[in-house]
């Protein structure tokens, strides 16, 4: 029996290849293999009979058990030595022995395929003999019954027959491995893999076991489970945004009737709308051309819907003038009368229509509110003084004692719900985009204060898309309706509640930038990045610059230091002190008229408002040369060469 044993063991000896390991670890692995040569208990058994033959049989199996533990213990530093690793590939020596052990650490395996036969792998007649014998039990049999010679279970002798069945089994069960070179790499802090139910005999053949843990980590045989989106429900992949965009620029193109072309221009309008990083595969589909010669269509709303679309695309029109000519009005309540006396002046020097003289125009709080009633809306100066002022009765009227229960509560003095119908009695519920539909419309801009941002930013309600490719430094979309873009614009503090837009939170944008010259500045680079500056109107509301005298007082109180801190977050003139150096004198003109008195936001007295517009128009007879000045640089027009540069763009465009 000892002899049969010991051919059986090397007959096995020969190394199984796995792949291929780091340095590192083949040096490591290398030294637990030696150790194991050296411990097999083969090659220490036959060196006992043949050296030693008058040995009695207990003096064999005693030295065979040392040799067993021998082997438990490389068998254990085996199992350190790879539970480090990532990928298990290893070249050992007949793994049958110790693989059941360390195999917790191997989900899966590569395996090479030999090109030449071992002809020590051959299994000897009595092998055979066994291994038919072991076939032909019923399968759960198999593993149980350890076959010998002469009947016996040794242990040495049944961990023989295992080793001798697991490299039988691999090879007849070699077309069920893994291809030859995959390696599949595991963390070692991943769990082990649970054991699934397999026959016996397949549990017996240790190659079989890597072979149904390679099976178990394939994601087609997993079982569906449900995973927590990591996305919002709405996402778009960017592929399908682009299919989307191509096909609605394709449908255009392809119209035939006029009502149809309404239709699928406003589909591609509102997918534009929704998804303004869009606009750049539209145009590289060549969606211009088509929306510049539906934007000269005789019928009217085709004409109306395709200036909206070019507008959501970015394309913008050459300026009229010379160069960008921009018209800014600071914020101030009540006191924007201020800035609508300036600009009646101004009309009636230019002699025209105040809504041809500009190609950007920009607002804060009350002057959002007047760019859009005269700009957006086409309200003549009369009219619009008129209904400002029936407006501020309306807005600025309320109960003390109510206003202050309601500052405490809603930190809002006034009726908010009062002044959000208004707007929406006066402006309707158009949306800021459609307004380009009008060709006399300027680009116009109107800015907030985000509140719920990590520090205060401004925010641009604009009626426009910028050009692709092109990026401001303040968020901001077409999207918002016109009442409500002025409505977040003019939320201040104390008077009126905050407006929340979808996930912002605005409050009035002079906060930030009671004056938006520069702003406005901004926005008109953006959009004529290849223009200069032509001209830039910015209207204050007026200014009480009172006495230089200093107070006696030795402390200064609370009240005081909140009303300067106001003051300065609420400066315009600051602003204009670095336009003045930095502009050329006769590119920037800067109205704020000086007031006799001190002005509060929610003035509504008649006497007081009939004050405030005599310092206007006494300031403006003053400055009666720097008007006419200002109305010569917006009246300048185009260049010859400048308006050939035009044509020749118009013609790109068209191809």
């Amino acid at each position: 029996m000892a002899a049969l044993t010991a051919k059986r063991c090397s007959r096995l000896m020969s190394p199984c290849r796995l792949g291929t390991v780091p340095s590192k670890t083949v040096s490591h692995l290398q030294e637990s293999t030696d150790s194991l040569d050296t411990a097999n208990p083969a090659h220490q058994l036959s060196k006992h009979m043949h050296s030693d033959s008058d040995k009695t049989s207990s003096d064999v199996l005693v030295g065979i058990r040392k040799h067993i533990k021998r082997i438990s213990k490389v068998r254990d530093n085996l199992t350190n030595a790879v539970s480090y690793l990532g990928a298990i590939s290893v070249e050992v020596p007949n793994p049958g022995r110790f693989m059941p052990d360390y195999q917790k650490y191997i989900p899966s395996i590569s395996f090479q395929k030999k090109n030449e036969k071992d002809p020590e792998n051959k299994s000897n007649s009595a092998g055979e003999q066994m291994h038919g014998r072991r076939k032909s039990l019923p399968p759960h049999l198999q593993n149980e019954s350890e076959l010998t010679e002469d009947g016996d279970t040794d242990p040495f002798e049944k961990a023989m027959n295992e080793t001798h069945e697991s490299v039988h089994s691999y090879c007849i069960s070699k077309d069920k491995l893994p291809k030859a070179g995959s390696v599949h790499y595991l963390k070692p802090s991943e769990k082990q893999i649970p054991k699934n139910e397999v026959s016996v005999r397949e549990e017996a053949t240790i190659l079989s076991m890597f072979a149904r843990a390679y099976k178990s980590l394939d994601p087609s045989q997993e079982k569906p489970t449900e995973k927590i989106p990591l996305v919002r429900k709405d996402f778009v992949s960017r592929t399908a945004l682009t299919h989307r965009t191509k096909s609605l620029v394709q449908a255009l193109k392809n119209c035939t009737t006029n009502s149809s072309r309404v239709v699928r221009t406003e589909e591609l309008s509102k997918h534009l709308l929704d998804f303004p990083e869009s606009r750049g595969v539209a145009t590289k589909e060549g969606i211009l051309p088509t929306l510049l010669l539906l934007r000269k269509c005789p019928d009217a709303n085709v004409a109306a819907a395709a200036r909206e679309a070019l507008a959501l695309v970015g394309y913008v029109d050459p300026v009229k003038g010379r160069g960008i000519r921009i018209l800014t009005v600071d914020g101030g309540g009540t006191k924007g009368l201020v800035a609508i006396e300036t600009l009646r002046k101004l009309e009636e020097a230019c002699k025209t229509d105040i809504t041809n003289l500009f190609d950007f125009v920009c607002g804060v709080s009350t002057g959002a509110l007047i760019l859009a009633m005269v700009f957006m809306f086409h309200v003549p100066l009369d009219q619009c003084e008129h209904l400002y002022k029936e407006l501020s009765m309306q807005m600025f009227t309320r109960n003390k004692f109510v206003g202050t229960g309601k500052l405490v509560w809603n930190h809002a003095f006034y009726d908010t719900e009062i002044w959000e119908k208004i707007l929406k009695e006066n402006l309707g519920e158009n949306l800021m985009i459609e307004l380009a539909r009008d060709p006399h419309v300027p680009k116009m801009a109107c800015f907030s204060c985000l509140m719920n941002a990590p520090k205060l930013k401004n925010f641009i309600f604009r009626n426009y898309n910028l050009p692709p490719e092109v990026f401001s430094h303040y968020p901001g979309n077409c999207k918002q309706k016109v009442w409500e873009a002025i409505r977040a614009s003019s939320a201040a503090p104390g008077y009126y509640e905050e407006c929340k837009l979808g996930d912002f939170i605005h409050q009035d944008g002079g906060l930030l930038t009671n004056n938006p010259t520069a702003l406005g500045i901004h926005e008109g680079k953006l959009l004529w990045p290849q223009e200069s500056i032509q001209c830039v109107i910015s209207l204050g509301n007026g200014r009480h610059e009172p006495s230089l005298e200093l107070s006696t007082a030795n402390k200064v109180t609370l009240k005081h230091k909140v009303s300067k801190i106001v003051d300065s977050a609420t400066d315009t003139e600051a602003v204009h002190t670095t336009l003045q150096d930095l502009m050329a004198p006769s590119t920037y003109y800067r109205f704020n008229p000086y007031l006799s008195e001190e002005f509060m936001l929610d003035e509504i007295r008649p006497d007081k408002q009939e004050i405030m517009q005599q310092d206007t128009l006494l300031y403006l007879r003053k400055n009666d040369l720097k008007i006419k000045r200002a109305a010569h640089q917006l009246l300048l027009t185009r260049r010859p060469h400048q308006k050939t540069a035009d044509w020749l763009k118009a013609k790109a465009d068209m191809m």
